[in-house]
């Protein structure tokens, strides 16, 4: 150890760097919309056919939990701050949800807080310790209920003027309204004979799981049906107008529910598959697309969004192809204009894809018109849900340039059916088409007796390269990019984010909360043993109400 320090020298620092590198100017993403489709749906058709309910509010007795929690947060004259109402909610939010995953009638993966309380329900904690629900601010209130619960009047937000003096409040408030208290008042008559509302409420002590057992028969989501006061206020708060101003709004969710039930006493797959309730929306208006009743009016619109998701699904089988297909085949530059000409010739190339029991071969010279012809007579047995299924399962370009084909011959005279088809039919994005607009554009490439591998090269352009590149571009810095060319003129194919070649999600079409909540509305039942799926006499008497 002696000689270790002959051994020593001295060493000047290094120079600090040029640049300190602590995180990349752009996050790659995969991004949601890479088309701009999903907007169309989301933003231009939904608020007009359903007001208010939104694909992440699914269980209709959070509609009356969160009123009580904004009643509660004012009778205990808490600080009127942001912060204490997201502890107030957040804690009470947790707590309720380990009751809600001790219920023994259920399985409630719906309930909000599952993350943190499913782990320490399912490790036999005893007694459970305090805690809150998500980290998000006002926890499943601010990200999935707020909203809604503000647009059908039960919640007055931040900055409303209220009292004699009209002074904006600082946070969400109850709105002061009979129905709301009502609402409020509905769910505290459940809770407040339980020892965890009477001892453990107000309090930090760990509460036992017992106490949380007892509780859950009170407050689980599922528990509603057995609740009918509670159920009932909420009823109304969904399908009563509040206001002159609001009658509209309220007529269209009426008729959206009642739609629903309808389609799922005639079938009752509609209550599950999004597929199957797309294909008894196209054919309950097939069967008379002039029918001016309110139901043939409602059938009419809502029709239009459904052929707009087949529609979409087979250009989502092109654009998951045409990306693939661009990062496998690319060099290190990319490719040159020439290069991605001769891949989407590929691309248009299938020596045998099966049809409806028929092999078509397809080729990029064959002409697009008598391509279509075939497709249209293969396809003849096959409806909209069928052919939007076949190109979704085969996800190639050729598939789903077939599938567009078909779905052009077929797409309705707007002249010819109700008007409100065509009402919802135009509908489109900043940078994309909606179901109208995209169908009788490739019309007009096939007047021009296009070859098939033109009329892909057209179809990709149109609807796929340049509302890609204005979308992501648009976006930065979030790199949401798939492709783009590049000012040398070469076009490069990207792989960003976590799936990011994978195919896009379909538009939330509100199927799942129409399900979820109209069946907690006591609507409809699912009996589980026999599997077997029944519209309620309340339901019948609903859609009667609605439709005569």
């Amino acid at each position: 150890m002696g000689n270790v320090s002959s051994h020593l020298v001295s060493v000047e620092a290094p120079e600090p760097p040029l640049a300190d590198w602590l995180e990349p100017s752009l996050a790659d993403t995969a991004g949601r919309d890479p088309l701009g489709l999903n907007t169309i749906t989301l933003d231009r058709v939904l608020p007009d056919l359903i007001p208010a309910i939104l694909q992440i509010s699914e269980r209709a007795r959070y509609f009356s939990i969160y009123p009580w929690m904004l009643w509660q947060f004012k009778e205990r004259r808490l600080a009127a701050t942001a912060s204490e109402l997201d502890r107030f909610i957040r804690r009470r939010e947790y707590e309720l949800c380990l009751a809600m995953k001790l219920c023994p009638h259920c399985e409630v993966a719906s309930a909000i807080g599952s993350k943190n309380a499913g782990p320490r329900v399912t490790a036999g904690e005893d007694p459970f310790d305090r805690g809150l629900s998500i980290q998000s601010a006002m926890g499943g209130f601010g990200l999935y209920y707020r909203s809604p619960l503000q647009a059908l009047g039960a919640v007055a937000p931040a900055g409303t003027p209220l009292g004699p003096d009209q002074t904006p409040t600082p946070i969400e408030v109850l709105a002061q309204d009979d129905l709301a208290l009502e609402l409020a008042e509905a769910f505290h008559s459940s809770i407040e004979g339980t020892e965890y509302y009477r001892s453990y409420e107000r309090s930090t002590d760990p509460i036992p799981r017992q106490v949380m057992e007892e509780l859950a028969e009170q407050v689980c989501l599922c528990r509603l049906p057995h609740k009918p006061a509670e159920r009932n206020a909420i009823r109304r708060l969904m399908f009563e107008p509040r206001s002159e101003q609001s009658a509209a709004e309220c007529d269209a969710r009426r008729q959206a529910f009642a739609l629903f039930l309808g389609q799922v006493e005639a079938h009752e797959e509609v209550a599950f598959e999004d597929g199957e309730f797309w294909r008894s929306l196209i054919d309950r208006f097939d069967a008379d697309p002039n029918d001016d009743s309110v139901r043939g009016r409602t059938s009419a619109a809502w029709a239009a969004l459904a052929m707009k998701e087949c529609a979409q699904d087979a250009l989502c089988s092109i654009w998951t192809d045409f990306c693939r297909s661009g990062i496998a085949e690319q060099g290190l530059d990319g490719m040159t204009a020439e290069e991605l000409r001769a891949m989407i010739e590929r691309l248009a190339t299938a020596p045998q894809i099966e049809l409806g029991g028929t092999a078509l071969e397809v080729a990029p010279s064959n002409s697009a018109r008598e391509l279509q012809d075939r497709a249209v007579a293969a396809a003849r047995e096959l409806d909209w849900e069928d052919l939007r299924a076949w190109a979704a399962a085969r996800d190639s370009a050729v598939a789903g340039l077939v599938a567009l084909l078909v779905f052009a011959a077929r797409m309705p005279d707007p002249d010819a059916v109700h008007p409100l088809w065509r009402e919802i039919a135009v509908r489109h994005s900043d940078h994309q088409d909606g179901l109208f607009g995209l169908l009788s554009l490739l019309r007009q490439f096939l007047d021009e007796d296009l070859s098939v591998g033109a009329l892909l090269a057209r179809v990709i352009q149109r609807f796929l390269i340049g509302p890609h590149e204005a979308i992501a571009y648009s976006k930065l810095p979030e790199a949401t990019f798939r492709f783009y060319w590049e000012e040398t003129g070469r076009f490069r194919f990207f792989r960003p984010g976590t799936g990011g070649l994978d195919r896009f999600k379909p538009s939330d079409d509100r199927r799942g909360p129409m399900a979820s909540l109209s069946e907690d509305l006591g609507f409809w039942i699912h009996d589980k043993e026999a599997d077997e799926v029944a519209v309620t006499e309340d339901g019948r008497a609903f859609v009667a109400g609605v439709f005569g």
